[in-house]
């Protein structure tokens, strides 16, 4: 049987009332030959009643954990895969509105089998939509990331792949160390900095045959600007992480902050956005 964990973190929903909760209770582990745990990390500052959710997953550990701050996404991370890595096998990281279904599970299940004729393989992770385009994997060239129309599943040839974390699938039993997320991240980029980190560490990575679809923030039009002027300022500044070993980051980094700033000034028509030029 392969032991593994489910990391999901929440914010402004109810453990019990999330989607991707409520489709992992419909799944049948057993039939899957998976023993399934569960770590739920409550990021709200007032906390979330935790019985519901161990009733409604009462046939597995589930574990809730909550301390009255929004942490780091990256030491949530951290902490959870370290405290439960001598237990389980693979850990499987989840945002909190991701269908989970039997398609992604024998998802999971193919990188398992690849992963036993490969011990590099370290990270698997599926294709996420919204609105019908692929927003996950992508590819980083210089300092910016750049889509993917398309991608075939199965092993990945080449560096500077990059995805988005949810249904992201990692080896606990690779030969390649694990790196650890950079905890000076909190939210956009802990994802991109890791994948780039496991290029680093020559870790494998794998294309699940599955498909996530992802409400983002950042594409959603309706979006206020001072939230979206909120959320690019977290953007930007991890970027200065990043790509901070690329050459002549600093100023190539300025001017394609100048450029965004310039085009959400016109397009949106606000003057909020010069704060991201001090970003």
């Amino acid at each position: 049987m392969n032991k593994v964990l489910f990391i999901c973190v929440v914010y402004a929903t109810q453990p019990e009332k999330t989607i991707t909760l409520n489709s992992l209770a419909n799944i049948k582990f057993e039939k899957n030959n998976i023993i399934a745990s569960f770590a739920i990390w409550d990021n709200s500052q007032e906390g979330y009643e935790s019985e519901a959710v161990k009733t409604m997953l009462k046939n597995h550990q589930v574990d809730v954990y909550h301390y009255g701050v929004n942490e780091r996404l990256s030491k949530v991370y951290n902490q959870l895969i370290a405290k439960y890595k001598s237990s389980n096998d693979w850990v499987v990281i989840l945002d909190d509105d991701s269908v989970i279904d039997d398609e992604y599970i024998q998802g999971v299940l193919n990188f398992i089998e690849a992963c036993s004729k490969n011990k590099a393989l370290i990270v698997a992770f599926p294709k996420i939509y919204n609105n019908n385009i692929m927003i996950s994997p992508g590819y980083i060239k210089g300092v910016r990331g750049y889509l993917i129309q398309d991608i075939q599943h199965g092993m990945v040839s080449k560096k500077n792949i990059v995805a988005m974390m949810s249904g992201t699938v990692i080896s606990l039993e690779s030969n390649v160390e694990l790196p650890r997320f950079d905890e000076r991240l909190s939210f956009y980029g802990v994802d991109t900095k890791f994948f780039l980190d496991i290029d680093g560490v020559n870790g494998g990575k794998y294309i699940l045959p599955s498909l996530l679809e992802h409400n983002s923030a950042l594409r959603n039009p309706a979006i206020k600007n001072t939230e979206y002027c909120a959320r690019l300022i977290n953007l930007f500044s991890a970027r200065k992480v990043i790509f901070e070993n690329v050459p002549f980051n600093q100023i190539r980094l300025f001017i394609y902050k100048l450029l965004v700033t310039i085009k959400l000034m016109i397009t949106r028509r606000s003057l909020v956005y010069l704060k991201l030029l001090f970003a």
